[in-house]
């Protein structure tokens, strides 16, 4: 079985840690069974865990296509679309 390639923003969350880093807070302070937002959910790091672990229904903004595909199993919608533009 080939492994695939880590995705760029792609990273393990360890709710465990005792250093209690930045995403692990995250999935902390949002607690379970929420509606939540994710702007810049990426490839669903800690969408992945909101929905499984949080039973948290999430609705995901990214801009990369990718990103959004990774995310895609863990969200109700996702949208694309860039934050930044000028329109």
């Amino acid at each position: 079985m080939k492994s695939r390639q880590k995705y760029n923003y792609e990273y393990e969350v360890d709710l465990a840690s005792a250093s209690a880093p930045a995403p692990a807070n995250v999935v902390r302070l949002v607690g379970t069974s929420k509606r939540v937002l994710e702007v810049g959910c990426g490839p669903g790091s800690i969408t992945k865990i909101l929905a499984t672990e949080g039973q948290c229904t999430v609705t995901g903004i990214d801009l990369d296509p990718v990103a959004i595909e990774m995310a895609t199993p863990f969200c109700k919608r996702v949208l694309q679309a860039d934050l930044n533009a000028k329109d």
